[in-house]
Formats: C-alpha cells, structure tokens, sequence
C-alpha cells in the first residue's frame, strides 16, 4: 500500500510534465510558425540527416542514463562519498585523455574518434551489472574517456561538413538548433521509456538500453559518415601531434574571445556536473523527510528535459527579436540559475522535494538558452582545423574544477552545501564571461567572423 505523500509526490509530477509538455507545445508551434524555423528542404539536408541519425542516438544513450546514473551505485550500498570518488574517476580519465583526443581526432580522423566513443561507452554501461568497487571505477574510467570524445568529435564533424558542403552561416545556426532540439527530445522520451523500464525490470535495464543505443548509432555511422580531419592537406594528417597541440595552446592565447568561450564553458558545466552528482541524491534525502517511498527519477527527468527544450525556444526567440543581445539575456539567466541553486541550501527548501523539483527546472531551462548559443559562439570563434584540439583543451579546467570538488566532498571536506554553493559561484563566473563577450560585439561580428572561417 502506497502512502499518501508517494501519490500525492508522483501526482504532482504527473501535472508537471503535463504543463511543461503544454507549454513546450505552444512554444514549438510558435518557433515552427516563423521564418527562423528548418524548412523542409533544410531538415532533408544531407548533412543534417547523416548528423542527426547518429548523434541523436549517442546523447540518447547519455541521456539514457541520466536519471538512474546515482541510482544505480546507492543500490549497491555504496556511501555517497565513494559514489563520488567513482564519479571523480571518471572526470580524472576526462582530464587526462581528453585533450589528447581532440588532438587525435583532428589529426587521425573524427569518425574514428566516434568509433572509438562507442566502444568505451558500452563497456561503461555494462561494468555497472558489477558490484565490485574496483570494476566500477575501471567502467567510470571508459565513461569519463567516452563523454570526452562525445563532445568534442562527433560536433567536429558536423562543422567540418557543413563547411564542406558550404552551407550558409544562417542555416548552420538553424542546425545548430536542430541538434540540440532533437537531443532534448531524444531525452524526454528516454526518460519516460527508462521510468517504465525500471518499473518493470530493474535498474541495469536502462543501462543496457543506452548502450543498445550508441551501438545501432555507430553502426548507423560506420556505413553513413564518411571521414574528416583538422586539415584538408594530406601531407598534414599525420603531423606531429605535440605540434597540433602546442598550436592549438598559441591561439587560444592569442584570442581572447576563445579564451572567454572557453571559461564560459568551464564554469557553467562545472556547475552542471555538480548538478549531476546532486540532484537525485538531494531528491531523494528530501523525499526520505516527507516520508515519501519512490521517487520517479525518470519523470523527473523528463520534466527537466522538457525545461531545456523551452529554454532553447525561448532562445531562439530572442534571437529572432534581435540577435545582438542574446548573450546579454543569457548572462542574466544565468545569475537566475545561480539564485534557483542557492535557495536549495535552504532548510525549508531541501527538505521539500516539490520545491527542488520546481527549482532544478529552472535551473534546466537555463541550461536549455545556454547551450545553443554556445555551439554557435563556439562556431564562430573557434578555427576548424583545430576545432576539436581546442574543445579539449578548454575542458580541461572544467575537469579539473569538477575533480577538486569531487574529491573534497568524498574526503569528507565538504557537505553537499557547499558543492551547491560553489557551483552557483561557478555560473556567476560563467554569466561575468558571457557579459564580457557580448560588451566585446562577439554577437555583432558573427556573420563577419563566419566568413572568415569559411
């Protein structure tokens, strides 16, 4: 027999996802309405078509295990600081190869680099049917190593194609859009398919669906993609690799812009993976408080889902508005994100799931205005010969933020209080970079820039 508090938990989170998915609704038909939208001509493109049917395949598989990703090791019994050491580990691998693998997929070819995402991220998902420590660490050493490589190559890729294809700066800001429209509902639907799943087998199941996942997205990849590099010379892809990278280090010196793009990219996902480590463990000492049984983390998760996909709407109505102050507005909901953290650290607000669940989706509508306009900015700034050399690089900061904060809170350092108010410092951080480059004209001078790219 379910308690009241279970019912009256999973009914409001019922008539949450049923108001975001409204509201997601509306918001879509206004989008589809405007000029500004994919015409049909534009979705068929080949490029997009090739892209989409293997990268929204991939981040399912990532977003697959989103809502179960603490889960999974709280019902092996192992204590929250140990969870964060293996999380740790798998940041500790990111640091350490991911550079390295930007580099390598500039050179050696970024399908490859896809190639080799798949193979790690399966044998991630698999090492959590284990309930020995050392294997869980072993397969958070291959997840770590595989998100590297998933969000630096396969985006790579896309922006060497396109460019190839000479596909015009306005339309590839369109499938910029596109690809992280299709990304948030490739999650939505994950969620909900991994709340049934769960429901009806177990835990482990959904991780078994993301790697079943990735491996049909490589396999779509391996007969549809075809290779590119950092270079079109031939004579260049096989260079050095200490020559790429002690390049790719003399321009991020040399351009400020990249060198904000860069700490705007570190800072605020610092924050989202702190988030990640959080939010279900907070959810569910809420929920243990109000005397609630199940938590519905799949739901949860989708309403989340469905807060990015708006906040990507909302961006992209900005943008039509005008497109010169798009960074403004996302400097201010980024202080907005920073404020929603903050007030979890509040006794009355952490022990009330409602109000976490209401407050971590804001949050995630800001995610959903960030990360859009940062794959363009990104498009802009960053050359494409070294495109991915450089993503790697400006994630090592990001991991090395995250890594030092995991491994305080697993060495009993710190409470999660103190992780949330960091990252909220780290997205304030973040709002103060995306200020600097909007007062820079970084959105003024895209159409220039993309020219000079081209």
């Amino acid at each position: 027999m379910v308690d009241d508090s279970t019912v009256e938990f999973e009914n409001f989170v019922f008539r949450l996802n049923v108001i975001l998915g409204s509201t997601l609704i509306l918001a879509l038909s206004s989008r589809s309405s405007t000029s500004k939208f994919l015409s049909r001509e534009q979705l068929l493109h080949p490029v997009l078509l090739r892209f989409l049917s293997v990268y929204v395949l991939f981040a399912a598989g990532d977003w697959c295990q989103g809502p179960y990703f603490h889960a999974i090791y709280v019902q092996k019994n192992i204590s929250e600081q140990n969870i964060a050491m293996i999380f740790t580990s798998g940041y500790v691998s990111a640091t350490l190869l991911g550079y390295f693998a930007g580099s390598w997929a500039d050179v050696f070819g970024r399908k490859k680099c896809c190639a080799i995402f798949g193979f790690l991220f399966i044998a991630s998902a698999f090492s959590t049917s284990s309930s020995r420590f050392d294997v869980l660490i072993l397969g958070r050493l291959c997840g770590g190593a595989a998100s590297a490589l998933l969000h630096t190559a396969p985006e790579a890729w896309f922006v060497s194609e396109m460019k190839r294809h000479d596909v015009p700066s306005h339309v590839r800001l369109l499938f910029f859009g596109a690809q992280h429209f299709f990304s948030f509902l490739s999650a939505i639907c994950v969620g909900q398919t991994a709340h049934h799943i769960v429901s009806r087998f177990d835990t482990f199941a959904t991780f078994q669906l993301s790697a079943g996942l990735v491996c049909l997205g490589s396999m779509i990849m391996f007969f549809s993609w075809k290779e590119n590099y950092g270079s079109s010379s031939s004579s260049s892809k096989r260079k050095d690799i200490n020559v790429l990278q002690q390049s790719t280090f003399g321009i991020v010196c040399k351009d400020v812009n990249i060198l904000l793009v860069g700490a705007t990219q570190s800072f605020f996902d610092s924050a989202v993976y702190v988030f990640v480590l959080l939010w279900s463990s907070m959810l569910r000492q809420a929920s243990v408080r109000s005397g609630i049984e199940r938590v519905p983390f799949g739901q949860i998760f989708s309403a989340y889902m469905m807060s990015l996909m708006i906040g990507s709407c909302v961006q992209d109505m900005i943008s039509r508005i005008s497109r010169k102050y798009v960074l403004l507005c996302l400097s201010v909901f980024m202080i907005l994100a920073a404020a929603c953290l903050s007030l979890c650290t509040l006794q009355s607000v952490k022990s009330n799931p409602i109000s976490l669940v209401l407050l971590f989706s804001i949050f995630e509508f800001v995610v959903g205005v960030y990360k859009p306009v940062l794959t363009n900015i990104r498009s802009v700034v960053i050359p494409c010969h070294v495109r991915s050399a450089i993503m790697s690089l400006c994630r090592v900061p990001l991991n090395l933020k995250v890594i030092l904060t995991y491994s305080a809170f697993s060495a009993g350092l710190c409470d999660q209080d103190f992780l949330v108010i960091v990252a909220s410092s780290f997205i304030v951080l973040s709002s103060i970079s995306v200020f600097v480059l909007w007062n820079r004209g970084v959105a003024d001078n895209a159409e220039e820039a993309m020219k000079k790219r081209k």
